[in-house]
C-alpha cells in the first residue's frame, strides 16, 4: 500500500563566502525499527539537501506483517519482519527500513471478584475473573474438580448440583487461579447462628425479599448494605439492585448487634433478548427489518421505549423506532437499551442481488400488451386465479407478480381492487402513498408501483411503468377489454386514489427505461 503520508517543508539557507555548495538530497532514518503488536509507531525521517516543499511516499513491502496508515504510523499486523520503503517524491532518492514486529509479554495476576462461594443446590453463581484488576470477558477456560457437586459453563456460571465442595479453576493465557465452592442441600444457608434465605444473583432494578431466622429469642433482624452504590436494602430485608458488582449485606439482631452475619449478593446488568424480523441477514438497500425486544424474563418491550444504536453506521442505520436500513456490506451489531437493561444483536449485510423485481414485473406485464379477453370476461388470468369470467384488472396484476416469483407478502394476490388498496393502506405510510401526496410533490410514482383508481366512480388497478414530467405511464389489464399501455396526468387525474409501494428486494441493477411509444391516454379507465 502506498500513501503520501506527510509533506515536509524544509528551508535550508547555505551561506558560504564566494560560492554556494549544493548538497545531495538524503532521507535520514533508523535502519531498523522494533514495533510491538497492539502498538502503533510513528515514523519521523529527516531530510538533508532538500529545498522547498517536498513529499514522502511510504510503502510496506509486506502488508501481512505491517501496514502504514495515512498519518505515517506503522500498524503491526502479525509477528515477523518486513521492509518499509520511503521515497522522496518525484526523485530517485529512497531508503529501506527493516521493521521487526514483536510480541510483548505481559504479566497477568488473576483473581476472582467474588468473595462469597456458598450456594444452594439448584442455585447459580456467576464468577467474575479479574486480570490485573480488570474484568476478563473472553478466552477463559473454566473447570470443576467435581461435576457431581457443581458444574461451570463457558461463561463462568456455576450450578449447584449436590451438597459438598468442589474446586473451580479459571485459566487464562497460561495463568490459573482456583477457589472452592460449597454447595448446601437445604433451602437456607447456615450462616453461624443466623439463617438467611433469598440469597441469589439479582438484576439491576430487581427487588427481592431477604428473610432471616435464628433460635435466639426474642429476635428482630436488621439488614444493612455495606455497598449501597451496588445494592440497597431496607432494615426489614427488601433488597434492590442498583449497579453491577458485588454487594455485602449484613444481618444483625436488633436485640444484640454483636450477633450478625454478612454475605454477598451479585448484582448484574439485565440482558435484553433481541431478535430480528424477518432475518438477521440483509442486503444493501433493505429497509424493513425490525427488532423484537424482550427483557431477561421473556416479556416483550415496546420499541418506542428503547434506545437504539448501530455500532457501525457505514453498514447499518437504525431509526428511533427500531427500523434497520442496510447501507454497506459487512457485519456489525445493534445496541439496544431499556432502563437498566442492554442487549446486542449481530446483523450481516451482503451485496444486493442483481435481479430487479421492479423491472421484472413490468417486463412481464408489457409482454402481455395487446392480449384481448374472450366472451364474458374469459381470460387466462381469471382461469389462473380460479375466478374465470370475472373482471380481471386486479387478477392481471396478481398474475404478473406470480410469474416472476414475487411473494404475496410483497404484492398480495387480489381479485378485488378494494381488497388490494386496503392491504397497502393497512401497512402504513411506507407502503402506501395517496393521490394528494403526488399532487403536492411529496411522492413521485416509480416503476413497479401499483396504482389504484378507486375515486369518482372508478374501480381499477395497474402497474406503473415510469413517470416522465407530469405524465405517468402504466401497463393495465381489462382496460377496453385488453392489456394496454396507458398514460395519465397523474397530478390532476382525480380518479387516482393512491399507490401501493411493494417492498421489493433491494437490487444492484438500476430501473430500466421502458419504451412507452405505444401508450394511449387512459382517462377513460374501465371499471371492474
Amino acid at each position: 500500500m502506498r500513501r503520501i503520508i506527510s509533506v515536509i517543508t524544509i528551508f535550508i539557507l547555505l551561506f558560504v563566502v564566494g560560492c554556494t555548495t549544493v548538497e545531495e538530497p538524503k532521507i535520514l532514518v533508523d535502519e531498523q525499527i522494533d514495533v510491538y503488536i497492539g502498538e502503533d509507531y510513528l515514523v519521523l525521517p529527516t531530510l538533508k539537501g532538500v529545498k522547498g516543499e517536498v513529499g514522502l511516499i511510504y510503502e510496506s513491502l509486506d502488508e501481512s506483517v505491517f501496514i502504514v496508515s495515512n498519518d505515517n504510523y506503522i500498524t503491526p499486523v502479525s509477528l515477523g519482519s518486513a521492509d518499509l520503503l520511503i521515497k522522496l517524491e518525484n526523485t530517485e532518492v529512497q531508503v529501506k527500513v527493516l521493521v521487526n514486529v514483536l510480541g510483548r509479554e505481559v504479566d497477568i495476576e488473576l483473581e476472582f471478584q467474588n468473595t462469597n462461594f456458598n450456594i444452594l443446590k439448584g442455585e447459580e453463581l456467576t464468577l467474575v475473573l479479574l486480570g490485573n484488576g480488570e474484568e476478563i470477558l473472553k478466552d477463559i477456560t473454566w473447570s470443576s474438580s467435581d461435576e457431581s457437586v457443581a458444574s461451570i459453563n463457558s461463561n463462568g456460571v456455576v450450578l449447584g448440583k449436590a451438597s459438598g465442595t468442589t474446586t473451580i479453576a479459571a485459566s487464562y493465557k497460561g495463568k490459573k487461579v482456583e477457589t472452592i465452592i460449597t454447595v448446601n442441600n437445604t433451602t437456607e444457608v447456615d450462616l453461624e447462628v443466623i439463617k438467611v434465605s433469598g440469597i441469589k444473583i439479582v438484576e439491576i432494578g430487581e427487588i427481592i425479599m431477604l428473610k432471616a431466622k435464628t433460635d435466639i429469642s426474642p429476635a428482630t433482624f436488621v439488614f444493612t448494605s455495606l455497598n449501597e452504590d451496588i445494592a440497597t436494602v431496607t432494615s426489614s430485608g427488601v433488597l434492590k439492585g442498583i449497579s453491577e458488582g458485588i454487594a455485602t449485606i449484613k444481618v444483625s439482631l436488633a436485640e444484640d448487634a454483636s450477633v450478625s452475619v454478612s454475605f454477598d449478593v451479585t448484582i448484574k446488568t439485565p440482558i435484553l433478548d433481541i431478535s430480528v424480523s424477518p432475518s438477521s441477514e440483509m442486503v444493501i438497500g433493505d429497509n424493513e427489518t425490525t427488532l423484537i425486544v424482550r427483557d431477561s424474563k421473556g416479556i416483550s418491550i415496546g420499541r418506542h421505549l428503547c434506545d437504539f444504536r448501530s455500532l457501525d453506521e457505514s453498514i447499518l442505520e437504525i431509526s428511533s423506532d427500531g427500523i434497520i436500513t442496510a447501507v454497506g456490506v459487512g457485519t456489525t451489531s445493534i445496541e439496544v437499551k431499556h432502563n437498566n437493561s442492554i442487549g446486542y444483536v449481530e446483523i450481516i449485510v451482503n451485496e444486493a442481488p442483481e435481479i430487479n423485481y421492479r423491472n421484472l414485473i413490468v417486463e412481464t406485464a408489457i409482454k402481455e400488451f395487446g392480449y384481448v379477453e374472450g366472451p364474458n370476461n374469459d381470460t387466462k388470468y381469471g382461469t389462473w386465479y380460479g375466478m374465470p369470467n370475472q373482471p380481471w384488472c386486479a387478477m392481471f396484476v396478481s398474475w404478473s407478480a406470480h410469474q416472476v416469483g414475487i411473494p404475496q407478502t410483497v404484492i398480495p394476490k387480489y381479485a378485488a381492487v378494494a381488497a388490494g388498496l386496503a392491504w397497502y393502506q393497512a401497512k402504513g405510510s411506507d407502503f402506501y402513498k395517496s393521490y394528494e401526496e403526488t399532487q403536492n410533490g411529496d411522492y413521485v410514482p416509480i416503476c413497479g408501483d401499483i396504482v389504484f383508481f378507486k375515486s369518482n366512480g372508478a374501480s381499477h388497478t395497474g402497474i406503473v411503468v415510469k413517470v416522465v414530467g407530469d405524465i405517468m405511464y402504466t401497463i393495465e389489464g381489462n382496460t377496453s377489454n385488453r392489456v394496454a399501455l396507458r398514460y395519465y396526468y397523474y397530478k390532476s387525474y382525480d380518479k387516482i386514489t393512491g399507490y401501493g409501494i411493494p417492498n421489493y428486494q433491494a437490487s444492484s441493477t438500476p430501473i430500466k427505461d421502458f419504451d412507452i411509444a405505444r401508450a394511449t391516454f387512459g382517462g377513460g379507465v374501465s371499471t371492474t
